[in-house]
């Protein structure tokens, strides 16, 4: 009988912890499929994006109890990527959101997000010059849209962080 009482506990307490995630997970997904959309399309990330993606991924980090280890993180992740937008490394859209995705992102995922933004993107840049070759065309030329590996990365650890809080 005590056994059934904690199976129903837990089963009760994970019901409730997926209610709390649920908004948050769909919030972080309709930003993604926009700013894949967006960046993809007219190499453009709103402001207005990355101002909701910091809302949504701020109130998911003070819910889950890690706001104060992922914020400082993110003030340093927009300090080094500053200077990379400064080197023409990074769009300035593309530092604001991963700036403001990196505070909904526990800070021992950090690391391995990145790790992933660069692997996704690796992919990405192949796909493109090989679409490129095949049809005729420059590649390049307008530029690389950084916000898709960095939305859909940073999509999967929100919903990591979230899962394993």
């Amino acid at each position: 009988m005590l056994r059934l009482f904690i199976l129903t506990n837990r089963l009760r307490h994970m019901k409730l912890t997926l209610l709390l995630y649920l908004p948050f997970f769909l919030a972080n997904l309709w930003v993604t499929v926009y700013v894949c959309w967006s960046d993809g399309q007219r190499r453009l990330i709103p402001n207005q994006i990355s101002k909701w993606v910091l809302l949504i991924n701020t109130i998911a980090a003070i819910a889950y109890g890690f706001i104060w280890s992922s914020l400082p993180i993110a003030l340093l992740c927009f300090a080094v990527l500053l200077l990379l937008w400064f080197a023409n490394v990074f769009g300035a859209g593309d530092v604001k959101l991963l700036s403001a995705f990196t505070v909904g992102i526990q800070p021992d995922l950090l690391m391995p997000a990145l790790v992933t933004i660069g692997i996704f993107g690796g992919i990405q840049l192949a796909t493109m010059y090989l679409w490129a070759k095949v049809n005729q065309f420059k590649a390049f030329e307008k530029g690389i849209p950084y916000g898709i590996p960095i939305s859909l990365s940073c999509l999967i650890f929100t919903a990591l962080s979230a899962l394993s809080h």
